[in-house]
């Protein structure tokens, strides 16, 4: 049995984690869309795919 299948979380707490761990990342964020602005050059891949593909 795997660690997952024991571990029991509440909503709550997964929800926390996820909101600390966007705080820590959003200056990386910051730092990389600001480096693509000044970049100049954006490249799109716009090819579509279906749900069942994914």
């Amino acid at each position: 049995m795997r660690l997952w299948d024991t571990l029991q979380l509440s909503r709550q707490s997964m929800a926390e984690w996820v909101r600390i761990a966007a705080m820590w990342l959003e200056p990386l964020y910051q730092c990389m869309r600001q480096k693509l602005i000044d970049s100049g050059y954006v490249q799109v891949d716009d090819v579509t795919r279906s749900a069942e593909m994914a």
